[in-house]
């Protein structure tokens, strides 16, 4: 039997385990993804407030 069909014989139960398991593991996926975004998106913040100092205070020496 192929997997479909192994899937269509099983107990409801194990079919339940199943989906049980894989819904964990996509929530969990989803779950590591917005922690990398969220990371990448803090680093970029970072670098561009280090950037920015520099920048306004040759811009307040250009002012005066």
């Amino acid at each position: 039997m192929n997997f479909i069909q192994e899937e269509l014989h099983s107990k409801p139960s194990e079919r339940l385990v199943k989906l049980t398991f894989v819904t964990f593991l996509l929530v969990n996926l989803i779950r590591f993804v917005i922690l990398l975004l969220n990371l990448s998106l803090n680093t970029v913040q970072t670098q561009t407030c280090l950037l920015m100092k520099p920048l306004m205070l040759l811009w307040r020496l250009t002012v005066r």
